[in-house]
């Protein structure tokens, strides 16, 4: 074997530099990224669209269930998304707290009752029953009003 004498030191060349300091640029480009992302959507707000997408997750398998199971799961996505998007734990959600609340953050009397509407129809279908069939229908409507009001303000 041979060897030969390296000419040029790799130390201190700007290929040195240059791969040095690339770990440097990698985490100086996660934490902007991260803080644009942070200043753009506030935590209240990406509670309430992650809250959205479980919800309406949830509601479409739930209308693929049989009836019993997707009225159980159509109640459950509804009331976890009302809870993410008014800052309400379960226990102290009810009609009189979620019309209070809705009327604080300003959303059309119009959109109000349209979800009061919703709740009750889930409500009722929960306690007295549905027609068969009529669950895939409840979804879409509850898809909609949640969706209308994830975009009011």
């Amino acid at each position: 074997t041979v060897l030969k004498k390296q000419h040029t030191p790799f130390f201190g060349t700007w290929k040195f530099y240059g791969i040095s300091s690339l770990p440097f640029l990698f985490a100086l480009t996660i934490f902007l990224v991260k803080r644009t992302r942070d200043k753009t959507l506030s935590d209240n707000d990406y509670q309430k669209q992650q809250a959205l997408k479980a919800a309406i997750g949830q509601i479409k398998s739930a209308a693929e269930l049989e009836e019993n199971e997707a009225i159980n799961g159509l109640t459950q996505g509804v009331y976890a998304y009302l809870s993410a998007y008014l800052a309400l734990p379960l226990s102290d959600l009810n009609k009189a707290k979620t019309e209070e609340t809705l009327s604080k953050m300003k959303i059309s009397d119009g959109l109000k009752k349209e979800l009061l509407h919703v709740i009750e129809e889930v409500e009722m279908a929960k306690y007295a029953g549905l027609p068969s069939g009529n669950s895939s229908q409840l979804a879409e409507k509850i898809m909609d009003v949640l969706n209308k009001l994830s975009h009011a303000k």
